[in-house]
């Protein structure tokens, strides 16, 4: 997205990873799907995003979250129905 290079990096179940994340409390209480996202920073404003970058960001968690939400759709309906997903309206 905006001509950057995705980086998708999948944490597999390590407790050594990332450990306390909220990911963990939920695949401790049993839920199969737990996923944390990260936002576009790649080391220059830290958790102060610049007001010129923060509509970007929300764009690119926005994609990432329909990807998810596509993808989790996908493996827990049964293989004879399709997917019914309704599509977000963007600006």
């Amino acid at each position: 997205m905006h001509s950057d290079k995705v980086n998708m990096n999948i944490l597999v179940c390590s407790p050594d990873l990332a450990p306390g994340g909220s990911d963990d409390w939920a695949y401790d209480l049993g839920i199969k799907y737990s996923f944390t996202f990260e936002l576009q920073d790649r080391g220059r404003y830290g958790f102060l995003l610049p007001r010129f970058l923060i509509l970007r960001a929300c764009h690119e968690a926005l994609v990432a979250l329909e990807t998810v939400v596509h993808k989790v759709i996908e493996k827990t309906q049964a293989p004879a129905s399709p997917p019914q997903i309704q599509q977000l309206h963007r600006p």
